[in-house]
């Protein structure tokens, strides 16, 4: 999964590991929300192009729960320790049992939405997230 992104839409980073899945996100992120979708097969790709995502400045990142050699949360962990992905929000997606995660999610300050889901879902939890969070431009 290889795209570059247009450097003026802002950028949600999507690390899936079904092809089919992460075709649609990219598809719905692009049509129905003002951002783009940035793809990343897995957390190894997602630790290999580091210096790409860290250079497109996601507003978000959506990332499967189950990633080929770890969870999403330890993703998300390695993510903020770079600067630039610090203050960057997750959603993060789950066909498993929600309830046995959900804490712990709330607890770092993570977003859930279990599948399956509807788009419009989708859409709304993005727009939510992003409105919600502060802007680092704001913060600093």
């Amino acid at each position: 999964m290889s795209n570059q992104p247009d450097s003026d839409k802002k950028t949600i980073v999507v690390v899936e590991d079904d092809r089919s899945i992460a075709e649609v996100f990219e598809v719905v992120i692009s049509s129905e929300t003002p951002y783009q979708a940035f793809l990343v097969e897995d957390d190894i790709e997602a630790q290999q192009r580091i210096e790409e995502i860290k250079a497109v400045k996601p507003v978000l990142f959506i990332l499967d729960y189950q990633l080929s050699t770890m969870a999403a949360p330890d993703l998300y962990d390695y993510f903020q320790k770079f600067a630039e992905l610090d203050h960057t929000p997750a959603l993060i997606l789950t066909a498993y049992s929600p309830h046995l995660i959900e804490d712990e999610l709330a607890r770092r300050g993570l977003f859930l939405l279990p599948k399956p889901f509807e788009v419009e879902t989708l859409i709304n939890t993005i727009e939510q997230i992003i409105l919600s969070t502060p802007s680092p431009e704001l913060s600093a």
